[in-house]
């Protein structure tokens, strides 16, 4: 919508102006264009690494998107403790390159934690949820600098912690 109106203002502004005011305009324009573009590519992004982290095939199918191995090994141990699981995106808002996605995990609780905050804890059988929030940088196909987890209390909750 933002982008609809800075169009008509630019527009009429163009109506009375000189070549110089137009020319300007013509480059404020090919800006926004390359932006939005930008964010269209950072959504896109996004989208497709949620589709791929819930593929069977998961581990095989995020590496290109990561910049190292870590997360995958790390992920492994989580995903065979809850299994069947399952992101879905609620709400993506991105600005140029950088993100900030809400979404709902579900899980089965299959196995004991064996380590971490919630070691100890035996596995219930039962179907889990919780909302995560993430803020994350795009740098080309990859994640870029920063990516965190800014909302993760409800998870310990889910465990009746």
């Amino acid at each position: 919508m933002r982008y609809t109106c800075l169009l008509i203002t630019m527009v009429l502004l163009s109506c009375n102006s000189n070549d110089a005011s137009q020319l300007e305009i013509v480059e404020e324009l090919e800006s926004l264009k390359s932006k939005m573009q930008t964010e269209h590519e950072t959504r896109q992004f996004m989208q497709n690494y949620v589709r791929d982290l819930n593929d069977q095939n998961w581990p095989n199918k995020i590496g290109p998107y990561l910049r190292d191995s870590t997360f995958i090994e790390e992920h492994k141990k989580f995903r065979e403790i809850l299994t069947d699981y399952n992101f879905d995106i609620k709400y993506l808002t991105v600005d140029g390159t950088e993100g900030i996605l809400w979404g709902t995990l579900t899980a089965i609780h299959s196995k004991e934690f064996t380590e971490g905050r919630l070691k100890g804890i035996p596995a219930t059988n039962k179907k889990i949820q919780w909302d995560e929030v993430w803020y994350f940088t795009r740098n080309g196909d990859k994640f870029g600098e920063k990516f965190a987890l800014l909302k993760d209390q409800q998870w310990l909750e889910s465990f009746g912690l």
